[in-house]
């Protein structure tokens, strides 16, 4: 095998192993645009996060990101009420804050809430 198949080989090797370690997150509303990873990983991590959803609203950007925010304090407190043997309320998850938040190509956003100390 000559110097330069070696050399074609070992990119190939390299561009296999790349692609099978990141696994490309689209967002949900827009699934050929590729999303921050925490969209998809936060539901399924062990943090204490959830992600939260609310449609392009007419209402405001500051409404958005409340109703975003109360759908992912939702999806945490059913996270937590499967974990436990108290079922929690939205209520009590006061000390959770927004760690991330983006918006997608169709202008709908997307949080991420999590207790202060979570991340």
């Amino acid at each position: 095998m000559n110097l330069n198949a070696v050399s074609l080989l070992a990119i190939i090797l390299l561009l296999l192993q790349a692609a099978a370690c990141s696994q490309n997150c689209y967002f949900p509303d827009a699934m050929d645009q590729i999303a921050p990873d925490w969209i998809c990983d936060a539901n399924e991590s062990t943090d204490i996060t959830a992600v939260g959803f609310a449609e392009h609203s007419a209402a405001g950007f500051s409404f958005m990101k409340q109703m975003a925010a109360a759908n992912a304090r939702q999806q945490l407190a059913n996270k937590l009420n499967r974990q436990s043997l108290k079922p929690l309320s939205n209520t009590e998850l006061i000390n959770t804050q927004m760690l991330q938040s983006t918006t997608s190509p169709n202008g709908n956003l997307y949080v991420l809430i999590g207790f202060k100390d979570a991340r």
